[in-house]
């Protein structure tokens, strides 16, 4: 019983010192998304959905459109769309299909790959 009560003690401090430590090592607050990256993010989620939720879709794209959205954030997937975009002069980010074509590029997709038949068609 001795044993316990200052092992206990001892618990109760923990959670006080470990959010104090955190509170101490938190990351700075990410830059607001400018209004072209909202726009850009809405093409992306809205064209990967469309993809994913037509039957005639091949099955790998919707997979790997699906672990892309997954396992990264839409602002992650805008930003290497737009930098896909910003190094082909041919693209444009007023056109939805080259949205979509980049950040599908960018989330691992191959060009040329199977046919998206559920690719946005434009604006």
């Amino acid at each position: 019983m001795r044993f316990f009560t200052p092992f206990a003690a001892a618990l109760l401090l923990l959670p006080i010192g470990g959010t104090a430590v955190a509170q101490d090592t938190a990351a700075p607050a990410a830059a607001e998304p400018t209004d072209a990256d909202l726009r850009r993010g809405a093409i992306i989620l809205r064209s990967f959905e469309t993809v994913i939720a037509a039957e005639e879709a091949d099955n790998a794209l919707k997979s790997t459109l699906f672990a892309c959205l997954y396992n990264n954030s839409l602002g992650e997937i805008s930003n290497a769309a737009r930098k896909i975009i910003a190094a082909n002069e041919s693209l444009s980010e007023d056109n939805a299909q080259q949205v979509y074509a980049a950040a599908a590029v960018a989330c691992g997709v191959k060009p040329g790959g199977p046919e998206q038949p559920g690719a946005p068609v434009g604006r």
